[in-house]
């Protein structure tokens, strides 16, 4: 039941990240939502086509390998249209 909880949570956070919604706010959902000790969070910049993509894909493979799971968010901040995409 508290896995549904915290899953339930997590969606009204990526609702929030669809809806456009302020980044201050997202980001403070997001702490208050992380109380796992175990994860970890990562953040990748950079400028296109350095591999930042192929780095996440293989970190991927490599988590999942070691039968544990793993969760993306990708944004795009330099979208001229939105200021900023969700990335599928």
């Amino acid at each position: 039941m508290l896995k549904l909880k915290k899953k339930i949570k997590l969606s009204n956070i990526l609702e929030k990240v669809e809806v456009g919604s302020e980044s201050k706010e997202i980001i403070k959902m997001l702490d208050n939502y992380h109380s796992n000790p175990k994860a970890h969070v990562i953040g990748v910049t950079g400028p296109p086509g350095v591999g930042k993509s192929s780095l996440i894909n293989n970190l991927i493979k490599n988590i999942r390998k070691n039968k544990r799971s793993v969760g993306i968010i990708a944004i795009d901040p330099s979208s001229t249209e939105s200021g900023g995409a969700l990335l599928g």
